[in-house]
């Protein structure tokens, strides 16, 4: 493995998470094309092997990070049997985009104010720090699709925030898992 490319995450609908991502978060899109104007495209025999989705359609979006090293893919699947599911947490699978901000009180007004699914008790940032001087602050939201987002405001900003326009100031990828050997083990 010489880098992660894209995390993908499966969406029930590009037109409504696609804003969420590029108006809500602020994370740019790659590319001049918007998205949400091009129409699903049947998968060939190839990409129908290779997703598992004989007979599907396709579309996608994807955002750059800033200053971090992959991607993050949007994927809407049609024209054939789909379900959604919604793990929590602390479930064996699930996967949290986690996002470094530089403003979360500014976030948390625009998150709000989409009716966006706070998963922090409370719906406010926390400081897991435990120093009460820290301004470390993180919470956790769902995306309209259930997917975990993370976003935490480190305590100092990071050096890049200078040369970083926008909210996003870069992004790492969380899993839970069953068991950390196994799980090495594998990755190894």
């Amino acid at each position: 493995v010489v880098q992660l490319q894209n995390l993908a995450h499966t969406t029930e609908s590009l037109d409504k998470t696609v804003p969420f991502y590029r108006d809500v978060l602020g994370l740019p899109l790659n590319g001049t094309r918007d998205p949400l104007a091009q129409q699903p495209q049947k998968l060939d025999e190839e990409m129908s092997k290779f997703t598992a989705t004989k007979g599907m359609s396709f579309r996608a979006a994807t955002f750059r990070i800033p200053n971090a090293a992959f991607g993050f893919e949007l994927t809407e699947f049609t024209g054939g049997q789909r379900k959604p599911v919604r793990p929590n947490i602390q479930d064996i699978g699930s996967v949290t985009l986690a996002l470094q901000v530089r403003d979360i009180e500014k976030l948390m007004t625009e998150l709000k104010a989409a009716g966006t699914t706070l998963v922090t008790v409370g719906g406010a940032p926390v400081n897991p720090s435990g120093n009460p001087n820290s301004k470390l602050r993180e919470i956790v939201v769902r995306d309209p699709d259930g997917f975990f987002v993370e976003l935490q405001q480190p305590d100092p900003l990071p050096a890049s925030a200078a040369n970083t326009t926008g909210s996003i100031l870069g992004a790492s990828v969380q899993f839970s898992i069953e068991d950390s050997a196994t799980t090495v083990t594998f990755l190894h």
